[in-house]
């Protein structure tokens, strides 16, 4: 299961490294989209692992 975030929110908040933290800790997985663009911008299973798709 994905935690969908809008991109801006992710930019804004998620990128901190202290939520970085806390997301790999707790093994989350998110699915990052540009609801302008109406598209998904990033796949996260952990902050070191990431793959784009565009």
């Amino acid at each position: 299961m994905y935690l969908a975030i809008n991109q801006d929110v992710y930019n804004d908040f998620f990128t901190n490294r202290f939520i970085q933290e806390l997301i790999a800790e707790h093994q989350l997985k998110l699915l990052i989209f540009d609801a302008v663009q109406e598209e998904i911008s990033l796949f996260c299973q952990s902050p070191k692992s990431t793959s784009h798709k565009k």
